[in-house]
Order: structure tokens, then C-alpha cells, then sequence
């Protein structure tokens, strides 16, 4: 285990200001992160007597599936760490050079996000002093064990190797969500989709998106074409007044990623 911090620290001993990084021999875990992507998949809060909370992903569902990824480009004399829940992402992770308190890495708000984006963060990484074990494909990220509560946060590895942290060819897999849709006509619609890594994965195979009446966004299948870091499909033949939902696949050099169903509605044209 090595222990994390977050600038965010709610037990008033605020993290030191670090004063360089090296970003040359990373060893143990640091090692392991580097270049790899993780979800997450569920988060839970336990108090002192063992009975739980409810699950933090109730509080914050949205969360679930987005992905947290330690990069290897310098940012605050660290690197950086993208994470796909907030609008730019970019937070700052210091390997095993920096120590703020007894571990061997840190994550670090350097001022490149808002007060509501850092928030949202909490959903992805929690408050205060944390602890990072590495099982396998799987990650939990849990709060100081002499806490009133337990915290913990609970990953399942996207892309990276389980030997040095990053995948032979350097790819990640691709950062995919729903962006927009406009209504076009009375039963037609134009979805977007967004590729937030797109310069990070290596050539695109294939785009898809699907879509349907049931959350599963199954069904029908839509032409769908790159333009940029977007993927754009027109859909026709819908219904006015009618929830549908649609996803997106996207294949490339650095992996395979499916995003979430996302709810779309047609209004009277």
C-alpha cells in the first residue's frame, strides 16, 4: 500500500507544496500507475462500528464508469492525472519522489479546476489522506484506517499493463461520453459524442452508435462518421414525445470502449 492525499485534506493538516518530481526510474506502485486507466465501479462508506452508509454512488451515480488515468506529462513540477468526470479533467499526481506524508504518491489540485469540478473529484478519489492497494485488475483507494469511517473507492482496470503501467504500444483506451443532440425534423435527431483522448489512442478502427426505446440502447444501429474528437449519427424514424437512448462504441488502436446509454426525447416538430 503508499498512501494518497488530496489538497481537499478534511482533517486540517494540509499537504505541503512540493517541490520537484522525477519522472525518470519509477518504482513499486508509482510505476504501476503510470500510463494506465482506470473506472470506477463502486464506492462505499462504513462507520466505526462496521454498519455502512449508503453507497456513495447513490449520493453520486453519475460517476460510475468514468475513468481516472496517471499520465506521464509534466504538469506543477508532477504529472498529469486526467480524470472524465469534470469538463478538462487535468488534476496533478507526484510519484515517489514528492512525499507529503509517509507514502510514495500524491494527488494534487494545482488550481486547474473550479471549486465545483474539485467536488465532483471527491466522487472519483474521496477527502483526505487515502491509501492505494493494486490486486490485479482491480484498485481501491480508502481513507486513513484511524478514521471514524472507512471510505473506499473500488476500480477495475481499462487499459495499462499489470507489469510496468503502461500498454506495449503507449495507447489509451479511448475516452468516450455523450456530448449533445439537436433535433433535426419531426422524427429525426443528430447526436454527438466526444472523444476526450482522441490524440492518445492510435488510429480509430471503427465508431458505432446504437439505439432504442429500452435502456440497454439496443435495437437499431445508426451510420455513424468521425469528425474530429466528435462522433456524429443522424437518427430517423422516431417518435415525437418518446424517450429513446442511445451509445457509442468506439475502436482503436489503444482499446475498445462502450460509453453509458444516454436519454434522449423528440419534442413535437
Amino acid at each position: 500500500m503508499l498512501a494518497v492525499c488530496t489538497t481537499a485534506c478534511d482533517d486540517g493538516d494540509e499537504p505541503d507544496t512540493p517541490s520537484s518530481s522525477n519522472d525518470e526510474g519509477l518504482t513499486g506502485i508509482a510505476a504501476q500507475l503510470v500510463g494506465t486507466t482506470w473506472s470506477l465501479q463502486k464506492s462505499t462508506e462504513q462507520r466505526a462500528d462496521g454498519s455502512y452508509f449508503n453507497d456513495l454512488l447513490s449520493i453520486n451515480p453519475d460517476a460510475k464508469g468514468h475513468t481516472i488515468t496517471f499520465l506521464s506529462e509534466k504538469q506543477y513540477g508532477g504529472f498529469k492525472l486526467y480524470c472524465s468526470y469534470v469538463p478538462n479533467g487535468y488534476d496533478t499526481w507526484y510519484p515517489s519522489s514528492i512525499v507529503y506524508r509517509s507514502g510514495d504518491i500524491c494527488i494534487s489540485s494545482q488550481g486547474t479546476l473550479s471549486a465545483s469540478d474539485s467536488g465532483k473529484l471527491h466522487a472519483i478519489f474521496g477527502s483526505g489522506p487515502l491509501y492505494v492497494n493494486i490486486s490485479g485488475d482491480v484498485m481501491t483507494l480508502r481513507n486513513a484506517e484511524n478514521r471514524e469511517y472507512k471510505r473506499e473507492f473500488v476500480y477495475h482496470r481499462v487499459s495499462g499493463s499489470n507489469n510496468n503501467g503502461g500498454s506495449s504500444s503507449g495507447l489509451e483506451t479511448p475516452d468516450v461520453d455523450f456530448y449533445d443532440y439537436t433535433q433535426t425534423g419531426s422524427s429525426s435527431v443528430k447526436v454527438d459524442f466526444m472523444i476526450y483522448n482522441k490524440d492518445k489512442i492510435g488510429s480509430i478502427k471503427s465508431v458505432s452508435v446504437n439505439y432504442g426505446k429500452t435502456s440497454s440502447a439496443s435495437g437499431s444501429t445508426a451510420t455513424a462518421n468521425q469528425v474530429g474528437s466528435h462522433i456524429i449519427a443522424n437518427l430517423s424514424g422516431l417518435a415525437s414525445n418518446t424517450d429513446y437512448y442511445v451509445k457509442c462504441t468506439v475502436k482503436a488502436e489503444g482499446g475498445s470502449y462502450t460509453t453509458k446509454a444516454s436519454r434522449i426525447r423528440l419534442t413535437a416538430w
